[in-house]
Parts: structure tokens; sequence; C-alpha cells
């Protein structure tokens, strides 16, 4: 893509929703209708859309009404009459009529020419203006209300593909963060002639303090600023690129319209409640402002790396947490999300991808490392968007038998072979009263690993038979190679090591480290002038506290840092913090300086406890620990010495081979040789005679286990039972479609689903699947997009899967409407009750139906929590909550288990919670009567079918399942559309199933005792795999 295209595509797409509107304000089908919504994103020139309408339209006339406040309504008069060839439109601000304004409302009908049909054009339409209403309403033709955050739109405009809008990078942050970024974006435009990037201050929360610090911040950083709130400014001036202003503080001035592109930052002192603002607010930054300058060129090859840094912008949030915005599909969506799918782009256009980014950063999920030109088309048999050609996305079949188990290593076991690993009853478990591990009585359980490690064991353990073997030869052997290694021999080979130092050995001078008068000059200068600066006490207070405080250096106790460390050392901590600060450009980064502070400590306290830290040089630490850039280096306070093992595989004796002894003298040579790849870090030791005497002491232990009839380290190899996973196995794992297990217990051995062959991903379920991204929060505040994979989330939505079924299904949807009902539950329950009622409900009626062994190992978990406690209708609800969390961790994924609503046994036992209990008593035994009559009347009650019906872009866990019915459970006292929408996306997903063929879909509520039955036309029962 070059400019002219940009500019080719962005006029093509404006054309398209303006062609879009006129056939609307023609169409016979819309006039009766006063008002149409149109809804563009901000920055997609709305204005200029406008103006386009106008000129395509001559033959009526239009007002324009638009905000007053920052000058808008100038700035957009201005626009359209450099637009627009015909002097048939006039512009109002909301101030121009207004109780006691000069203008009248004749006047402004008077202005509408005879015989000419009046359109109303209501710029920011989100926004009432009820005194303009009063007049325009019944005199104009139409309303047309153009905003980015129209309630709900007529027309919505897609600009995705286009390079008009910035990306948004949300996050928490302080001023001293907005003005960090802002100084990193000016560096990066610095080349850039004439262009001034400036940052936006929204503060609104009239915070006096807040405000003299960014007052100061721009000071100290000799960015010039303005306050339009209560200074004099001409609106016009601020939008220019190269405007003298750096930083633009306001209240509510800057939210609609206002078009300053040139603001790649912005900072609120809250975040707003609605997303009407978020959006209109944040839509200040959006704009690209380098793509309207004629003096450069950003597709240009030399100018790529400009091209990433300006096509996104920042928004920094003064609060604790933020909240994510749920607007799936608005704006906010395309804004905060980097990841589209080739649905929101414009069939038939032409695209270009470099690793599956646009040129405006965004990401199309269905190209996802490709690189060249697309096409965008339509499916023929779905209907939606596809990408031509076809990439490995759309791949016909990634097929997944659950005869296997997967682990957490690559690797897969057929269910058969795990009987044949160990199997364990207890495990190490941290005791926190007595502060150890020890070991524990639990459920049998088998570990899924190829390889089983004993440590200086004797041979009756290893042997298959149990039977000790002689290790005489393995000795003689070991003594003979053992010999050349005496104490002066291994001192003089690691002397010849070119990849190690010795921090008893090596000076100050090798790293150019500041002497110690250089060093506390440096230092105690910077705390002087610098202690009672704002955004500078925290962290002087820290080179004090460091020079002069004791610091814990040991679990065991206090230990003053003088006592490890001189006066010099400390004085260079401090050094090389200042240094960190000033050079990186950071404010206030009091965390960033105590993290380096701590990896210090961290070091020393390590180092500490050597025998040999008495001659350490601690400078050489200081310098290593603190210097960012000595990436090269690393400190260790131990030295790891080559170990005898032996091996057999699981089911073969072990037989005595003296090439084991040749192995272990080979890995330690290896150990003591020069290196010659330069690339290999520099190690550091506290001593040269740590090495030594550690590889003799090792060698010493060795001999010691042989005469005992002990090998160090022996392994039992399990390979032969594990098979390694094929690269869409891989991707299934990756991707979650696949659990990865480390151990299984045995209990749950003894499902014995049916096997089957699953149809993991085809053109069809890729196309219909995947629709918009999911944003969820991390620990520290960033936000991740996924993609919203669950039936749930989909039917919930107006979006491809569910127009889908709404299409395939259409025959079995008319008739279950017919016998949907409508009620209400009158349950006295909390929130945490209402959230666990349903599947505590289903787990419950489960139990009923397939007997104790349903639980199996769920009882005697709840019944642990409740030690001692035997087991009543309390511990069975409870084992019913553990057992649904490990069914949704295995079918969505262990971040499912964050919002699963859950109650703990010292709760439940409570007489608060007798009702909830007695609820999911009741309410289960009427389902699992239900279930028994109806799924089971002709068939043995087994629970051999395994609900996960999870495939690669849809996810879905059935509650009853048969190879014939599906039932889902419902507490909810009503059967609606959106239940009849959930079961058939559940058949639909049982398509891809070999185990089964579908005929009939059940959705049972078990308040009101009634369900809707549909039969699945034949047309739909087909199987796709």
């Amino acid at each position: 893509m070059n400019r002219t295209d940009a500019f080719k595509e962005i006029n093509s797409t404006q054309d398209y929703y303006v062609n879009e509107l006129i056939q609307l304000i023609n169409s016979p089908e819309y006039e009766t209708m006063k008002r149409i919504n149109f809804t563009s994103a901000t920055g997609t020139g709305k204005t200029k859309m406008m103006a386009k309408l106008i000129n395509k339209l001559p033959h009526f006339y239009f007002i324009i009404t638009t905000l007053s406040k920052g000058q808008l309504h100038i700035q957009i008069r201005s626009s359209i009459q450099h637009d627009c060839a015909n002097n048939n439109f006039y512009v109002y601000g909301s101030a121009d009529y207004r109780i006691n304004s000069k203008l009248d409302a004749q006047d402004i009908i008077d202005n509408i020419p005879t015989n000419m049909p009046c359109i109303w054009l209501r710029d920011e339409g989100h926004i009432k203006t009820n005194r303009f209403d009063e007049v325009l309403a019944n005199v104009c033709y139409k309303i047309i209300n153009i905003s980015a955050t129209n309630i709900y739109s007529d027309i919505k405009c897609n600009f995705a593909q286009t390079m008009m809008l910035r990306s948004v990078n949300q996050t928490v942050g302080r001023p001293e963060d907005a003005i960090a970024k802002l100084i990193e974006v000016k560096q990066a435009h610095e080349n850039i002639p004439n262009y001034n990037p400036c940052a936006i201050f929204r503060c609104v929360g009239n915070d006096a303090y807040l405000y003299e610090h960014i007052v100061f911040l721009c000071e100290k950083n000799n960015l010039k600023w303005i306050d339009i709130t209560n200074d004099d400014y001409v609106m016009a001036e601020l939008c220019e690129d190269n405007n003298e202003y750096d930083v633009i503080i306001n209240k509510f001035k800057i939210v609609e319209g206002i078009d300053i592109r040139r603001a790649h930052v912005l900072y609120m002192d809250n975040q707003p409640e609605n997303n009407a603002t978020t959006i209109q607010v944040i839509g200040r930054c959006r704009r690209n402002a380098l793509l309207y300058r004629n003096d450069i060129d950003i597709f240009l090859p030399e100018n790529k790396k400009l091209l990433e840094e300006t096509r996104e912008c920042f928004v920094f949030y003064n609060v604790k947490s933020m909240n994510i915005d749920s607007d799936e599909n608005g704006e906010l969506y395309y804004a905060f999300c980097d990841h589209i799918s080739c649905e929101d782009l414009k069939p038939n256009s032409t695209i270009q991808v470099t690793n599956g980014q646009l040129p405006n950063g965004l990401y199309i999920i269905e190209l996802e490392n490709k690189t060249g030109t697309y096409t965008i088309k339509v499916d023929p048999n779905t209907g939606f968007n596809t990408v031509s050609p076809l990439t490995d996305f759309y791949a016909e079949k990634k097929e997944c038998s659950n005869n296997y188990y997967y682990t957490m290593w690559g690797e897969k076991i057929k269910l058969a072979n795990i009987y044949k690993l160990p199997l364990y009853d207890t495990e190490n478990t941290f005791n926190y009263e007595k502060d150890e591990y020890e070991l524990i009585k639990c459920e049998p359980y088998y570990k899924l690993i190829s390889a089983i490690t004993l440590n200086n064991c004797h041979t009756e353990e290893f042997t298959l038979s149990k039977k000790a073997i002689d290790l005489n030869p393995l000795l003689e052997s070991f003594l003979s190679n053992k010999s050349v290694y005496t104490h002066d021999y291994i001192d003089e080979r690691i002397a010849n090591l070119n990849n190690v130092c010795f921090l008893d050995e090596v000076s100050d001078r090798k790293f150019k480290i500041p002497g110690k008068i250089s060093a506390s000059k440096t230092v105690n200068e910077y705390i002087s002038i610098n202690k009672e600066q704002k955004g500078y006490k925290k962290f002087c207070a820290l080179l004090e506290n460091i020079l002069n405080t004791s610091i814990n250096l040991s679990d065991e106790g206090v230990f003053p840092t003088n006592d490890t460390l001189d006066t010099h050392a400390l004085y260079l901590i401090c050094y090389y913090l200042i240094e960190y600060k000033e050079r990186r450009k950071t404010y206030e980064t009091l965390w960033d300086s105590e993290h380096r502070f701590n990896k210090v400590l961290d070091n020393i306290k390590s180092l500490t406890n050597s025998n040999y830290h008495s001659a350490i040089n601690w400078n050489v630490v200081v310098y290593i620990s603190m210097n960012p850039d000595n990436k090269d280096f690393l400190l260790k306070n131990n030295y790891q010495v080559p170990v005898l093992t032996c091996e057999r595989d699981y089911d073969k004796e072990y037989s005595i081979d003296e090439s084991t002894i040749s192995d272990y003298f080979g890995a330690l040579e290896m150990r003591l040789t020069p290196t010659e790849n330069n690339l290999d870090k520099i190690i550091f030791y506290p001593s040269k005679e740590l090495i030594v005497n550690t590889i003799t002491s090792r060698l010493q232990l060795t001999e010691e286990n042989l005469r005992n009839n002990c090998i160090d380290k022996f392994i039992i190899s399990y390979n032969a039972l594990f098979e390694r996973i094929n690269s869409d196995e891989m991707f299934m794992l990756r991707n979650k479609h696949i659990h990865a297990l480390d151990r299984i217990n045995k209990s749950d051995l003894a499902l014995n689903y049916k096997e089957y062959t699953k149809t993991i991903n085809d053109k069809e379920s890729s196309t219909i699947g995947v629709d918009l991204m999911r944003p969820s929060k991390t620990a520290n505040n960033e936000v991740i997009w996924t993609e919203a994979k669950t039936v749930t989330a989909k039917i919930s939505n107006h979006n491809k899967f569910n127009s889908y079924i709404s299409n395939k299904y259409k025959n079995e949807l008319a008739y279950g409407r017919q016998h949907c009902f409508k009620g209400k539950n009158s349950f006295n329950l909390d929130k945490r009750c209402n959230s666990a009622l349903g599947y505590c409900v289903e787990y419950y009626s489960k139990y009923l139906v397939y007997g104790e062994s349903y639980l199996n190992g769920f009882i005697q978990k709840a019944l642990d929590e409740a030690y001692p406690a035997k087991i009543n209708d309390t511990i069975i609800v409870r084992a019913c909550m553990l057992k649904y969390r490990q069914m949704m961790i295995n079918c969505f994924g262990t971040g499912v288990s964050k919002v699963i609503k859950t109650i703990s046994i010292s709760q439940l036992i409570q007489d608060k919670y007798k009702y909830f209990v007695e609820l999911v008593i009741e309410l289960g035994t009427k389902t699992a009567n239900y279930v028994k009559k109806t799924l089971y009347d002709d068939r043995p009650t087994l629970n051999n079918i395994d609900p996960n019906l999870t495939i690669q872009h849809i996810s879905g866990l059935a509650d009853y399942i048969t190879e014939d019915i599906i039932l889902d459970v419902k507490v909810t006292n009503n059967i609606d559309e959106k239940y009849l929408r959930q079961i058939l996306a559940y058949h639909y997903l049982s398509t891809k199933r070999t185990d089964l063929y579908i005929n009939k879909v059940i959705v049972y509520d078990a308040v009101s005792d009634k369900a809707v039955v549909i039969d699945i036309d034949e047309t739909n029962r087909r199987m796709s795999c």
C-alpha cells in the first residue's frame, strides 16, 4: 500500500456509506421513518461525509447542528464551506439557539428555502438538543443523527481496514507515565518538520494537588502547557500540527468532534462511567496525523519504523484498577483490540498483510503469520467473509481421539498404557504449622511423565526383579578414572577456563568501577540537590536508607548492610540507581529502583551463604547486579557437577555397563574444557576453591555410593509408553483445545467414555466460529484479547455463529418458539447462590442418576475439607461444586476457574445456606426423575458419552448426552429462544463427532418441571466428520 492507495480506500469507504445513507433517505420502506441513525467511529471523517452527502443531494437544503463547546461549530462550518460546491446548507452551534439568545426560532425556519425539502444533520447526534428539536422536528423531511456513539444504528460504518485511525494502548498510569510516553513519542517523531506531538490531560476531579503536579512535570521537562478550561485560546490553532503547546489541560472541552490529530497521549484523572464518553474522549487521539501530511509518506520502506510508532496512541487512567469496557460490537472494540476477523472487512476488497498485520497495525485472525496480498471473498456456503487464497486457518480436518491423554511436555499416552505407570498414593505437601514439607496420603494417581528419577538409591530399588546386583566392576572402572582428578589437576584445569571468573580475584579496574571518592561525591550531591524536589523525595529517601539503614539479607536474621558491604559498595549501589534513573528518563520510578536494589540484595544474600564469601569483591557484585547492560554476566554461588547416572526401560532389567563410567567422566571433561563459543556468558563464582572442592567432594560421594552398592542417580524410562504429538495436536494444545495434564487420578480413568474421533476444525466451522475477541485483565492491569469461544457467549450476541444457527435450524427454532414459556423465580438467594444453583442442580441430579461413582474422589475431597464429617447432603453439594469446577477446566481451560462461583464447605454448613442446599436437593431430584424417564427408560443408565463438545473456535459442554439425545438443564422457571439456540449450537458441535448421531434435543426447566423437546430435521443430523 502507498499513500495514494490509502486515500483511495478511505474515500471509497466514505462514498460507500454515503450512498447507503442516500438509499435509506430515498427508500420507500424508510419513508415513514423520520430519523436515521448514522454511526461512524471517531476520526473517520464524519464532517467529510456530511459534505459529500450535501454535494450529492443539491435539491435538498441541509441544516447542520453541532456543539459550540471547544469551538466545534466553527471548525465544522469552515470545513463544509471548503468542501461543498453549493450553498444549500447552514451550520448552527448549540449555543446559537438557547433561551434569551439573539437567534429566534422563526429566523431558523425562514432561512430554509421554500419548495426545498430540508434534512437536519445532527452532528454528535447522541446528545439531546431539545431547543432545536422544538423548531426543526416538524419542518424537516429527515433527521439524521451522526455520531460515533448512537445507542442503535441504521447504518454502522466500518473503517477497520483503512489507515485513518490509531489503535489504542490503554493502561493504569500516573501523570509521570503520560509525560514519559509523550517524550518517547516526541523522540520517535523528532525528524518530522513542523510537527509537535502533544498530550491531552483531562482533569475533571478538581484535584488541586494533581493539577499542580502536572504543571510541575511540564515545567521540569520543558514542555509548554495550556489550560483551556480557563485560558483564552483558538481551538483551530491548537489543532495545527506545529502548534507550540505540548500539553493541553482541560475538563470537558476536548470531548466531541475536536480534530486534534497531533495528540498521541491522553491522561484521564478518572475512567468514564459510560462507553460513550470513553469513545468520545479517546477519539481525540485516534486520528492518524501523518497520513494527511504532504511532506512525508509513511508508507515508504525507510519510514517503516515511523509507521509503527505513529499508528498507536496511549491512554492512561489514574485509577487503581481500570474497568474493561464490554462494548464488544462497538467502537471501543476496534479501538482497543488489535485483532479482527476478515468479517470486519469489505467483501471483494484486496488487502496486504505482513505477518498477518495490516498497514494500520490491526491483525487479521485468519491470516496469522501470513505475508502477502489477499482478497476478501464471501463464502457461498455460510454467507460470511473468508480470505482468498485460503490459508491453513481453514484446514479441512484436525482430528483428535479421546483415546489419548496429553502431557505438558508435548507427549501423549494411550489410556491402556497409563495403567503401566507407577501408582502413587502420597504427595509432598507443605505443612504451614510445621513450616516443612511432609508426605501425606492422597487419592491414588498416576504421574504422566516419561521417566522417574531415583537419587542415591540401592540397586534393589531400581532393578526389575528387586534383587541387589554387584557394582564392583563399575567401582573399579570409576577408581581408575578418578585417580587422575587430583586437587592440583582440577585447579589447573579450572584456571584455563575462558568463561569463568572468580569474585575473590577480579578487580574494580576490569569494569571501570568508580572509586569511593567519586561515587560518594556524585551520590551526596544528587541527594542534596533533589531530596526536596517533587518526584524525587521518595527516591532520595531510598538512597539514604541504603547508606544508613540495616537491610534484611537472611530469613534467619537481620544483618546490617555494612556487615557485608563496605561504604564504597553502598555508594556504588546508589550511584548505579541514579545512573539508571537518569539514563532512562523515568519519573518517580521508585518501584524500579527498589526492584533493582532487591536484586542486589538477593545476590549478596546468596553469596553470603557461601563458605567462600569473606574474600569476595562486593563492588563487582554490585556492578554486575545493578548494570542493565551487562547481560553477558552471571553470578552463581555454587557449581553444578555431573552425577553418575544409570538408566533402564520400565519393562527391562538393568545390566552392568562400564560405558556409564566413561560417559560420566566425559561429561566432567566437558565442564573443564575451555569453550569455543565467544557468545557464552561469563560466570562469576565466589572462588576457584569452591569449584575444586565441589568436584572433589562429588567424586568422593560417588565412590562411597558405589562401595555401598548405590548409584548417584537412576532413571527408569517409560518412553516406550508415550508418543510424540503431531503439529495439529501441538496447535490444539497451544490453543487449549486439548488440555495437558501432569497427573491423573485413578478414579478418573474409570469414566471409560466411548472412543471417538472429533473434527476439530474445517472451513465451515472456522468461518462461522471466529468472531469478535473478548478482553480480560491480568493481575498487573494489562489487557489481553482472546477469542470468545463459548457457546453461551456466542448465542448472546449478534454474530456469525448466532446467525448461522438461526438459518441452519430455522425449522427447529420455529417449532421450539411455539413451546417457549415465561416465568420468574422467587427464590430467596443471594448473588453467589443464584450463580451456583444451576450447575449444582445439574450435578446433583447426575449423582442420583449415575450413582456415587459419578462424584468419585470429589466426595472425599469435600469430606477432607469438612474434617471431621460424614457424608450428607451438604457434603454432596460441595462435591458437585468441585466436580463442576474440574469439568469446566477440562473443557475451557484453567482461566475459567477465576469466574466460577462456588461456596466453601465452612459456609455451606451454616444455617443461612440450609435453604440453598435443600433447594438443590429438591430441584436435583426432579431433574434426575425426568432424565431417567426421558433418556434411560429403554437403555442402561451409563455415563459413557463424553459431554465435552469443544472444537477449535467454539467450545461447549453438554449437560446430559447420549448417542442420540442432548438434554440441557435450566432452573429459571422459563424457557426462551436463547436457550433453544444454545442447545441447537450443541447439536451443531455434535456433528463433528463420530460417536454421536443426535436426532433430538431437549431443554428441561427443573423449577416448572416443563421441557421443550425438538426433533432435528433429517438434513441437519448428518455427521460432518
